[in-house]
């Protein structure tokens, strides 16, 4: 083939020349494209792990919370009680004792009709 039949075909095909390079850039971009989603879809699982388990952390520390203030109050009114006896002087002082079970006790004590 001659250089003037290589242009001859050239002319008669150069659209095949656009089509190709778009073609092969095509490809190119999905395969880079396939590589950030699979990184995105990693990173999403791994956050979302991380959210579960700092939720489960807080849960763990809220429970723990409560437990701890449950047993300061009780353990509180024990040392109350056992040092001086309960004189209700307010609804409040009543209803601070009431919220325990040593407490509970004395306060329906004083409670009671006569």
């Amino acid at each position: 083939m001659t250089l003037a039949g290589a242009l001859a075909l050239l002319r008669r095909f150069w659209w095949s020349v656009p089509i190709a390079v778009l073609t092969i850039a095509l490809l190119a971009t999905r395969a880079t494209l396939a590589d950030r989603t699979a990184t995105l879809r990693a990173e999403r699982d791994a956050w979302s792990s991380e959210i579960r388990r700092a939720e489960q952390l807080k849960l763990e520390a809220e429970r723990r919370y409560a437990t701890n203030l449950a047993q300061a109050a009780t353990n509180y009114a024990g040392r109350i009680s056992a040092m001086q006896p309960i004189i209700v002087r307010s609804i409040n002082t009543t209803r601070e004792y009431a919220q325990t079970d040593a407490g509970l006790e004395r306060v329906r004590e004083q409670q009671r009709p006569r």
